[in-house]
């Protein structure tokens, strides 16, 4: 990466990790944020990034999809990029190194199964969606197989601490540190 380019960062894991929050959280410290992981509301149509999607999901080049982002943020006082996923998208080893060879920074907030299943039911009673745990468990299990997975520690990011999630501010942290390196 460039020292004029900006970082741009790629906010992968599990249903109730917190991925939306902490993307939240950096949005309020001027980042630019698009998320993805809308109920009901195509994330990429609204983001106006399908093509770049299908250049990265599809034929595994992340380039046009950072420099899409890198466009964007040319020229504003915005610091960084943010895009949240939702759980059912999981990166192979592969496209998470690739991603990165291409100045793309990779966090996976990520905890044990029944804290992120606890911290989804805590926030699903108060969306009206109805949404239950065999929702929860049929959209999270291969997020948990694969970043669980050995070979995925330097882009993991625990979000919980002593029996919660951890504090937003030291997530915050610890992300943006992590885009800087």
């Amino acid at each position: 990466m460039s020292a004029a380019r900006k970082p741009l960062l790629l906010l992968l894991g599990p249903s109730g990790a917190g991925k939306t929050t902490l993307a939240g959280e950096l949005a309020a410290r001027g980042w630019l944020h698009y998320d993805l992981d809308q109920w009901q509301v195509d994330g990429l149509e609204q983001a106006g990034l399908r093509a770049q999607w299908a250049a990265f999901s599809s034929m595994r080049n992340p380039a046009p999809l950072a420099e899409e982002l890198a466009r964007r943020l040319a020229g504003t006082p915005r610091p960084a990029a943010v895009l949240s996923f939702p759980s059912r998208v999981v990166f192979g080893r592969r496209l998470v190194e690739r991603a990165c060879s291409e100045g793309f920074s990779v966090a996976i907030l990520f905890g044990a199964p029944a804290r992120c299943l606890d911290a989804f039911r805590l926030r699903e009673a108060g969306t009206g969606r109805n949404l239950d745990v065999r929702h929860w468990q049929a959209n999270n299990a291969d997020a948990f197989r694969v970043y669980g997975a050995p070979g995925y520690e330097p882009w993991r990011v625990n979000a919980f601490h002593d029996g919660g999630h951890r504090s937003l501010q030291e997530l915050a942290d610890e992300v943006v540190r992590r885009c800087a390196r």
